[in-house]
């Protein structure tokens, strides 16, 4: 009862998943009694499992990750513990990039540290709404190396041997030369976060305008058992000059205590780095020092002109457009896209209240030609087949960082655009994002990733630019204008697209040719212009195991590059006899490649189209984990370009789907001690006066990851790849509801009780997609009609969800397309007709359908009045739920 560790009981921990548990939660307030009684100075806390009690019953609420609920939806009547977060256990690149970029798919330990960011950012905030208890999980596995690096003997007691790496914690029979644990990079930042003494920044932002006095605020927390004369002493650097002062104050046990400090950068004529440094003491002892950084830009920035050679013109409205003409002087606005001079500069502004048909094809005429297009951030407006998922992202980030529109910029100026941190993330840089086209000339200057417990991953682009005709587009939806006056990294990057539609050139596309029916049929889906006669190409994309040898030789001798498709032991020998090396395919399958030169036929493919482990633990994704190649390129001559990627845990954790907790960081050092060598699986070979291009890449009809590699590099090497998006008649495709989630009605469940669950006018669905009858799964329109498509769900009865959230009341037209029977219901009323109306806020939105014999489709559109996308409407697939339903 009086041990000092403990700080309350714990009745159970995560028993929610437990079979049984309906009969066990009838049993918990007597077992909560029995604890009482022994104890009643502590309270009791079931770890996790605010479903199986009642909030009048409940000691302590706990809340395990962000599954049930938000600290800023606490109610404070009752303590709160975290007893379980971060997102080690499921880790995985897709999720990590968003706080590290395109490192995190590299190594175990870049993504290790983006989830470290992301957990750090959750402890600071969760300190700083004053909950009680906080528990990162797992301190023992996660965050040490393994050890011992050889079996071990003990000699001695009932433990005959050791095994290498299977400790992360020193169990005490270890040789002397081992320490209690061996920290790996994550620990740093789970110290730095935990730390009784400390101070934490409130803002987050890094970058300033140099023109106002820059204002930071602080947490110093004394979480300790006494009182202190506490000290903090601050200088701030800028341009060599530096400030220096200190605060004093007498600081209570367990006492946030906020500090605000003032400082003026002076005259900041470019781009300058500053340094804050503090320094905490107790008495005079020093109890923790930490610096920041920060950038100040001058406001000219805003104003300087861009030198220019073309004329510009302006579409949209005239807070923008003063922005865009301080840059571009000369620029004049316009009514039609038939104003705009040829070969010119065409800006449309943001937010544009146009429908993309009134534009669509003069645009399309004008580029092709020879202008330039910049589309500014749009919140529904979008052209053809390109689609806007209306969704908060609060990171950008690149495989390129070379293009030039990035000029100035890294993946640390594209995240922290606001002060401020939530819990879940930090604030938004983009309100709605592209779904990544699948093919086209396309090239994703930026990519976004979103999601949690391995649901998305990098499927948005919000910055991309497009080749067409003999003009260039711009699309942006990063969000210029709303952070222009604020944030100097929007002003860099809206001057970076205008110098980059001002100096886009053109130049000629180069001829290809199918060499057999099989590369014919690949070209053909990915919408390639092709020629028919070998004579008349530049390029030619070959199956070498039944192409013709002697043409492709002679084709080569004369300055030809030959693609080939990927080729085993038939196609090995074929090309050697055209080049003259000695060229073998050996078995190999990968899942996960990157570039190993700087070869202009890879450039911007996305690192994340490159790695196809999509489907990991706990995803709710219906996606499959797939192999990119399954063959290696064997040449000595050849210039290797992409190669596999050895050493990481992920085709551990991910293919074999060893997720055994124990083995998780043992895995990192064993893949490390037994390297692989590189395997090649796409080269460059000199053959005569042209090139091959040796790919081992697979391509699968309909695949979107193998559609873009393939669409990317075949673009690189300078095809026309069409990309309709002036052409295609957009329709309800582009604009249906995304996302469900689903789960059948089991036969042995009752279909009344269920409809009546579903039905509720306030359903919840927690943010584990954990309901009353399982965890459901997430399903994704398909983009070519627009149809969720039911995977095995012949003869069987679902009612499918998601949440519609609308900043203001009113109605919306509703328009439900089933290939059975279907029923919509909002907020538990059944729609009789298109129009319904819906409430601010989150709207319940449920689906009930059933298959007699066919596997089920579905296709929802919310539009106004005129057939368009609703401007204040976003769907969603959970809820931070409180009362769970």
């Amino acid at each position: 009862r009086n041990h000092p560790c403990v700080v309350f009981w714990s009745l159970q921990n995560e028993m929610r998943w437990v079979d049984g548990r309906d009969t066990f939660k009838l049993y918990i307030p007597e077992l909560m009694k029995i604890m009482n009684d022994a104890d009643p100075t502590r309270l009791v806390s079931l770890d996790g499992d605010n479903r199986l009690i009642s909030y009048e019953n409940t000691q302590i609420e706990s809340l395990h990750y962000n599954i049930d609920g938000t600290i800023e939806q606490w109610r404070r009547e009752k303590p709160l513990t975290i007893g379980e977060h971060g997102g080690m256990w499921y880790i995985c690149p897709q999720n990590a990039s968003q706080y590290v970029g395109y490192p995190a798919y590299e190594d175990f330990e870049p993504c290790a540290i983006g989830f470290a960011k992301k957990e750090r950012l959750f402890l600071e905030y969760a300190r700083r709404l004053g909950v009680p208890g906080l528990s990162t999980f797992n301190f023992a596995y996660y965050f040490n190396y393994s050890m011992p690096d050889e079996d071990i003997y003990p000699g001695t007691g009932p433990t005959k041997r050791i095994p290498k790496n299977s400790l992360t914690i020193n169990n005490g029979l270890l040789p002397e030369k081992y320490p209690r644990n061996r920290e790996n990079p994550l620990m740093p930042f789970m110290q730095e976060a935990f730390k009784a003494v400390t101070v934490i920044n409130r803002e987050y932002d890094s970058s300033f305008y140099g023109d106002v006095p820059l204002t930071r605020t602080f947490d110093v927390y004394n979480d300790t058992l006494h009182s202190h004369e506490t000290t903090v002493k601050y200088e701030f650097t800028v341009n060599g000059v530096k400030t220096a002062g200190e605060e004093r104050f007498t600081q209570p046990p367990a006492d946030d205590h906020i500090l605000e400090l003032t400082f003026d950068p002076g005259d900041i004529t470019a781009k300058t780095e500053a340094e804050l440094t503090l320094r905490l003491y107790h008495e005079n002892e020093l109890m923790h020092e930490r610096k920041w950084e920060y950038r100040f830009y001058p406001r000219t920035i805003q104003k300087d002109s861009i030198r220019t050679s073309r004329k510009a013109f302006y579409i949209g409205n005239g807070e923008c457009f003063e922005r865009v003409r301080a840059l571009l002087p000369g620029i004049s606005r316009i009514g039609s896209v038939s104003e705009a001079d040829e070969g010119s500069v065409l800006v449309f502004g943001n937010r544009l209240d146009l429908s993309p048909d009134e534009v669509q094809k003069e645009t399309g005429e004008f580029a092709a030609r020879g202008g330039s297009v910049v589309f500014l951030e749009q919140n529904t407006f979008a052209l053809g087949n390109l689609s806007l998922v209306k969704q908060d992202f609060f990171s950008a980030y690149t495989g390129n960082h070379s293009h030039p529109i990035l000029k100035g910029l890294s993946d640390d100026d594209l995240i922290f655009w606001g002060p401020s941190v939530h819990e879940d993330r930090p604030e938004a840089l983009i309100h709605s994002n592209f779904a990544k086209p699948q093919s086209g000339e396309y090239t994703f200057v930026l990519e976004s990733g979103a999601g949690d417990y391995a649901d998305g991953g990098d499927l948005w682009t919000p910055l991309m630019t497009m080749r067409h005709g003999k003009g260039s587009v711009v699309f942006c939806q990063i969000e210029i204008n709303e952070n222009y006056e604020k944030v100097p990294q929007a002003a860099v990057l809206l001057r970076n697209i205008l110098e980059y539609a001002e100096n886009a050139g053109y130049t000629a596309y180069r001829k290809v040719y199918a060499a057999d029916e099989r590369s014919g049929e690949m070209l053909d889906e990915l919408n390639v212009s092709r020629v028919y006669d070998l004579g008349e190409a530049d390029i030619a994309v070959a199956d070498p195991a039944t192409a013709d040898t002697e043409s492709l030789k002679t084709f080569l001798f004369n300055g030809g590059t030959l693609l080939t498709l990927p080729f085993g032991e038939t196609g090995a020998e074929k090309l050697s006899a055209i080049s003259g090396e000695d060229i073998r395919a050996g078995s190999c399958e990968v899942s996960h490649l990157q570039p190993v030169s700087d070869d202009s036929s890879v450039c911007s493919i996305s690192p994340f189209d490159l790695y196809r482990y999509d489907k990991v633990v706990m995803s709710p994704r219906l996606v499959e984990n797939k192999r990119i190649a399954f063959n290696r390129i064997e040449c000595g001559n050849a210039q290797p370009i992409l190669m596999d990627v050895p050493g990481t845990p992920w085709e551990d954790y991910h293919w074999h789907k060893i997720k055994t907790e124990m083995a998780i960081i043992p895995l990192v050092s064993i893949n490390r001690e037994h390297p692989k060598e590189k395997d090649t699986f796409f080269a460059c070979l000199r053959s005569g006066k042209g090139r091959i291009f040796l790919s081992q890449l697979k391509y699968e009809k309909g695949d979107e990851k193998d559609i873009r590699v393939w669409s990317r590099i075949l673009e690189n090497l300078g095809v026309k790849v069409k990309t309709g998006v002036f052409d295609y008649a957009r329709g309800v495709p582009e604009i249906s509801v995304g996302y469900f989630m689903t789960l059948p009605i089991e036969p042995w469940q009752d279909y009344s009780h269920a409809k009546e669950y579903y039905t509720d006018p306030d359903f919840s669905l927690n943010n584990l997609g954990e309901g009353l009858y399982g965890w459901m799964k997430k399903l994704e329109k398909n983009r070519q009609d627009g149809f969720i498509y039911i995977p095995d769900s012949a003869k069987r009865q679902y009612f499918l969800t998601c949440f519609a959230y609308k900043e203001t009341e009113g109605e919306v037209r509703a328009v439900l397309d089933c290939n059975y029977p279907a029923c919509l219901y909002v907020n538990g009323d059944k729609v009789t007709g298109e129009k319904v109306l819906m409430r601010s806020g989150d709207n319940r939105i449920v689906v009930e359908t059933a298959s007699e014999q066919d596997e089920l489709r579905f296709r929802l559109v919310f539009t106004d009045d005129a057939g368009r996308p609703v401007e204040d409407l976003r769907t969603h697939l959970t809820i931070d739920e409180v009362d769970p339903k």
